[in-house]
């Protein structure tokens, strides 16, 4: 299942409502942080079998120490159990830890 919210793709490769909720949530804290976050990134796959969701981001090299993708790290480490991000696994976080 593949659908649009706020300019960015979300996909669950085998139709999870969990992943698809994780996402959306993701989606909507971005564009409430600061809807110019979503247009950094183009699409969110969650690879069910692999139980981690991957982020496509518009630039073919983001800066994932600037000040936007830091953002996008702290909403997603809230709101995501796992993803790939700058080549690495992230886990759900504990909402006290610096990011």
């Amino acid at each position: 299942m593949s659908k649009k919210l706020h300019g960015i793709e979300i996909e669950s490769r085998y139709d999870s409502e969990n992943e698809i909720q994780e996402m959306t949530t993701l989606v909507e804290a971005l564009h409430a942080k600061d809807p110019a976050l979503c247009e950094l990134i183009e699409k969110l796959l969650y690879d069910s079998n692999s139980s981690y969701c991957t982020f496509e981001f518009r630039s073919p090299q983001p800066d994932f120490d600037s000040e936007e993708m830091r953002s996008i790290l702290y909403l997603a480490k809230y709101r995501l159990v796992q993803f790939e991000w700058d080549a690495g696994m992230e886990h759900l976080g504990d909402p006290n830890e610096e990011v």
